[in-house]
Parts: C-alpha cells; sequence; structure tokens
C-alpha cells in the first residue's frame, strides 16, 4: 500500500509545490474572469463556453518562489492561525491532501514517513510554519484527509442505490484520481465489510446532537472574526463563540439540544449580570 503513496510523491518538493500553488484556490479566480484552470491542469476555458450554471469548481493559489516569499500567519493567543491568510493556508492544506495522499489507503497511519516529510517540506516553502507546528498541523491534515474520504464514500454509497449506478457514479470521479484507483475505491466502499463498519460509525454519528456551523473557519477564526466586527471593546467570551458557531444562518440553533443548551448559557449571563 505504501509503494501507491510513493508513487505520488515522485518529484522534487518544488514541482510539487508549483504543482499545488499554480492549481488552487477559487478564491483568487474569483478575482479574475478568465481564470478557469481547475485542479490538475486543464487549460482555461472561455467565457462563452463556461455552462451557465457553474460549481465553485477547483482552488487555485498563486505560485511562491523563495524563502523570503513565504507567507506570514497571524496567530492567536493559542498559536492558532487566523486572519486573512488562514483562509488560503485551510485551501493550500486541502490541496496538499488530494496531491499527496489518495484515498484508497486504508488509514492516515499507511502513509510512507517520507510522503510527510515531502508534505511538510511543501508547506515550509509556501507559509512560514515552525518545527513546534508540525504535530498540530499533521493531526489537521489527517483529519480533513478523512473527513473528504468520507464525503466521497457517502456519495458513492447513495449514487449506487440509482437504477443507472455505473453511470452515476463514473460522473463522482474526481479529477485527481485515476480510474484504476477510482474503481479501487468505489469497490471497497460497496464492499461488505466496509459497509458493516460504516453502519457502526453512521449510528454512532446519529447520537451527536451538538452539530457546529462553522465548516472549515473553526473556533480560532470565528473568534477573531468576531472581535473585528464586535462594536464593543469587551473581549469575546468562550460561551458566545460556541453559540456563534452552532448558528444557522437565520440564526436558530443547528439542532434542538443546542436551542436547550443556548438557553442554559443565556440563562447564567443573566444571572451573572452581564
Amino acid at each position: 500500500m505504501s509503494k501507491m503513496v510513493k508513487k505520488r510523491g515522485k518529484g522534487s518538493v518544488a514541482e510539487i509545490q508549483e504543482n499545488i500553488t499554480n492549481k488552487l484556490s477559487r478564491m483568487d479566480s474569483n478575482n479574475s474572469a478568465n481564470s478557469s484552470e481547475d485542479l490538475h491542469g486543464k487549460e482555461p476555458i472561455a467565457d462563452e463556453k463556461i455552462d451557465k450554471k457553474k460549481g465553485r469548481g477547483a482552488s487555485k493559489l498563486k505560485m511562491v518562489s523563495g524563502q523570503d516569499k513565504r507567507k506570514e500567519l497571524e496567530r492567536n493567543e493559542f498559536g492558532q492561525p487566523i486572519g486573512d491568510n488562514s483562509v488560503k493556508y485551510a485551501s493550500f492544506l486541502g490541496c496538499m491532501i488530494k496531491e499527496f495522499v489518495p484515498y484508497t489507503l486504508d488509514g492516515w497511519s499507511d502513509i510512507d514517513e517520507e510522503v510527510k516529510d515531502r508534505m511538510w517540506s511543501c508547506l515550509q516553502m509556501t507559509y512560514k510554519v515552525e518545527d513546534w507546528e508540525k504535530k498540530t498541523i499533521f493531526q489537521k491534515l489527517a483529519k480533513l484527509w478523512r473527513d473528504r474520504k468520507s464525503k466521497l464514500q457517502i456519495l458513492v454509497r447513495e449514487a449506487n442505490t440509482s437504477r443507472v449506478a455505473s453511470r452515476d457514479l463514473s460522473l463522482l470521479k474526481p479529477e485527481f484520481m485515476d480510474q484504476n484507483q477510482w474503481d479501487l475505491f468505489v469497490q471497497r466502499t460497496l464492499s461488505s465489510t466496509f459497509q458493516e463498519k460504516s453502519a457502526r460509525f453512521r449510528a454512532m454519528r446519529e447520537k451527536q446532537d451538538h452539530i457546529h456551523t462553522m465548516s472549515r473557519r473553526g473556533y480560532a477564526r470565528l473568534t477573531h472574526i468576531m472581535e473585528k466586527t464586535s462594536p464593543m471593546d469587551t473581549k469575546i467570551t468562550r460561551s458566545q463563540v460556541w453559540i456563534e458557531g452552532h448558528k444557522r444562518k437565520n440564526g436558530e440553533p443547528s439542532t434542538q439540544a443546542v436551542g436547550e443548551k443556548m438557553i442554559k448559557v443565556k440563562g447564567k449571563w443573566i444571572s451573572r449580570g452581564s
């Protein structure tokens, strides 16, 4: 299994970084009408050829060259990335996952250490990160990989129930996966062994009733945004951040259990006179 990972890790770190940074982030292409190149190197598409209904598309970031041009990351008191560059940093981590770690691996622990070293070197060439952050960053990368793999597995399972399953499944194949990898991924996802394991985890998931609504933003960036936009000079509390992170866009709590907890928290505020 590790041989598969090493194959994806071939080439110099600089070449891999260029491949990632030149093909990342839709957030940059939103500012340019002609930036339609996708993550895996398709030619730019003329505006008149673009379908009327467009999705978010693949992420794309500009190339960074030289140690002096590495991006700075603003951090909060706990060392967590916040601010404008933290958004592109999160996108970069996601694209490193696509570039280095195939979804056909059974677990994150199957990744070869050489590949992890390449990932770390690639990240250090683009952002100013320190060795003391390495463990936390790789924990973040592992979670990103598991979450994205899980979402794709859900789509495969749902598509397989369709009358035209083979057609629907082929439409789901990500562009960064070759056909052999995709066939293996689908085969494992639809196997009886995986289905039994998945059913157990879905049952555990259904018991989680405090669902947050922060997406990839996280508590650190949400706190930073709340502090910047707050009209008050008082420090934003953890309970305020928790409440904001569990609200839907319309201001309603994400679940009934969240709503009940919000009422308790606000009741404590009143009793304290805050």
